[in-house]
């Protein structure tokens, strides 16, 4: 953890070592799943760790399975729907098991950042 006295404005501290995604996950971008298809053939492919200039969008997509699971595979716009049901949500789970903690903690560290230099212009302009 990062002692008080050195972080910076909307530092976050280190990552508790049982959030950390295992090394192998981080090198191959994500983790492969085998999922199958209505028709009862199979595929693999990768669920990956998104960007961190990603977090937002991975939050808007959340709310709709579908385009959340073409996009975090990189498959084509309709796979999703050509999954078996237990296959969608399998790669839902998985999605947010490697990506959720990383992003809403981007996204915090963005908000106490800018929270931490608006006060600043705050105090800037009262001083003038």
């Amino acid at each position: 953890m990062i002692p008080e006295s050195s972080a910076t404005p909307g530092a976050a501290p280190a990552l508790p070592v049982e959030k950390r995604l295992p090394s192998d996950v981080l090198l191959n971008g994500g983790k492969d799943i085998t999922v199958t298809f209505a028709d009862g053939t199979t595929k693999t492919v990768k669920v990956r760790i998104v960007k961190l200039s990603e977090a937002m969008r991975y939050y808007e997509l959340i709310g709709s399975l579908t385009e959340f699971v073409d996009w975090i595979t990189g498959q084509s716009e309709g796979f999703c729907d050509s999954l078996d049901e237990d296959s969608a949500y399998a790669i839902d789970t998985l999605a947010k098991d490697l990506n959720d903690f990383r992003c809403a903690r981007f996204l915090a560290r963005q908000k106490a950042t800018r929270t931490a230099l608006a006060g600043t212009a705050q105090s800037i302009v009262s001083q003038s």
